[in-house]
C-alpha cells in the first residue's frame, strides 16, 4: 500500500526540520495536469519525445523511443514506452487509475 512522506518518515523522526521555500511547486496527479505545465503548439498539442500532430487538438504524448503520430484526435493522452503504449482521454482520470489496476494484475512484471 501507499503511504505519504509525512506518514511514514515524518511522524516517525525526531530529526527533521521545516524551512520555507518558494520554488514553484506543482503536485503533478494526473496527465491533465503534466498537459497544462506543459509548452503547447497553437492547437495546445503538447509532447515529450517525436510527436507529429495533423488536424489534432489538445493532446499530450510522451514517448521515449517510437515517433508517434496523431491525426484527427482531440484531448487525448499517449504514453509509449519500450514495453508498452498507453491511450487514454485527458479528462479520464478514475478510468485510467480502474485500467492500472487491471494492469497490475494482467502484467505484474511491466
Amino acid at each position: 500500500n501507499a503511504i505519504s512522506i509525512d506518514y511514514a518518515v515524518m511522524e516517525k523522526t525526531a530529526h527533521a526540520a521545516v524551512v520555507p521555500v518558494a520554488c514553484g511547486w506543482s503536485d503533478i496527479g494526473s496527465w491533465r495536469q503534466v498537459w497544462e505545465l506543459s509548452d503547447k503548439d497553437g492547437l495546445g498539442n503538447a509532447a515529450r519525445g517525436a510527436a507529429v500532430f495533423e488536424d489534432s487538438r489538445n493532446c499530450n504524448v510522451s514517448t521515449d523511443r517510437a515517433l508517434v503520430a496523431l491525426e484527427g484526435v482531440d484531448d487525448l493522452v499517449v504514453v509509449a514506452t519500450q514495453d508498452a503504449v498507453l491511450v487514454s482521454r485527458q479528462k479520464d482520470a478514475n478510468g485510467l487509475k480502474r485500467l492500472v489496476a487491471k494492469l497490475k494484475v494482467a502484467a505484474p512484471e511491466v
